[in-house]
């Protein structure tokens, strides 16, 4: 009873016994390792995002139809069916 009067009259001035104040100060310290492994996952999760966003910046390049994109398709496609018109091709006379 008397101890209970006693943290009263402290608490109402602003003070604490040893005992709450040990409690506290474990409690800030757990905290704080918290904060430092939850600010170790932001930077890792900040990290990831930036490179999905380029990844998906990439996709969208690529997936998009550019002229040089349809000039070696077509230099492509041309080169094949030159090449498989000229493996049949026999020789009018000879050389």
């Amino acid at each position: 009873m008397f101890r209970r009067l006693w943290y009263f009259i402290l608490r109402s001035v602003s003070l604490a016994p040893y005992r709450e104040i040990e409690v506290l100060i474990k409690e800030i310290l757990k905290m704080e390792e918290t904060l430092d492994v939850l600010k170790e996952d932001l930077k890792e999760s900040e990290e990831e995002r930036k490179s999905l966003w380029l990844m998906l910046d990439e996709l969208d390049d690529s997936s998009k139809i550019k002229k040089e994109n349809v000039d070696d398709l077509m230099k492509d496609l041309q080169d094949t069916l030159i090449g498989e018109m000229l493996k049949d091709f026999e020789p009018a006379g000879e050389a």
